[in-house]
């Protein structure tokens, strides 16, 4: 009575096997996406900073009772911006710096988002060949090894 009941455990924990390594793609797919969100919540809080600071920047030069703040905060950037944007050979300098910083930014995305799904390609080609078989192959198996 030992014997088939210790088979029916073995069945039953060849059946189950594929669940928990399925189950630890999730968890791993999971963290990924846990910390691509959390990547994403630090931009959008940069970003947002960004638009709070320049509505205070707004405030300051369009509200008329703010002449002295507008003279020591905002005249001194916008003279240094007019200066740079003029001088025309800072100006192809940032064109060609900028485009190199997108660039760098496109390629560790790519390169992120190559590593990250990788992985996940790889499984589902294996999810695709195990499944290439008919449903009741793994029943007839377990039956055969019963007996």
């Amino acid at each position: 009575m030992g014997i088939p009941y210790s088979k029916q455990i073995n069945a039953a924990f060849d059946e189950v096997t594929p669940l928990v390594a399925a189950g630890f793609e999730v968890v791993q797919t999971t963290k990924n996406i846990a910390l691509l969100t959390a990547a994403v919540q630090v931009y959008t809080g940069v970003i947002l900073s960004l638009v709070l600071l320049v509505l205070i920047a707004l405030l300051i030069t369009v509200n008329p009772s703010l002449t002295a703040e507008r003279d020591a905060l905002v005249t001194p950037v916008v003279k240094w911006g007019a200066h740079r944007i003029i001088d025309i050979r800072w100006h192809w300098r940032s064109v060609l710096i900028g485009s190199l910083v997108i660039l760098l930014g496109c390629a560790i995305g790519a390169v992120a988002a190559v590593g990250l799904t990788s992985k996940d390609f790889q499984g589902i080609a294996a999810d695709e060949q195990a499944s290439e078989g008919e449903p009741g192959d793994r029943r007839k198996e377990v039956d055969a090894n019963e007996g």
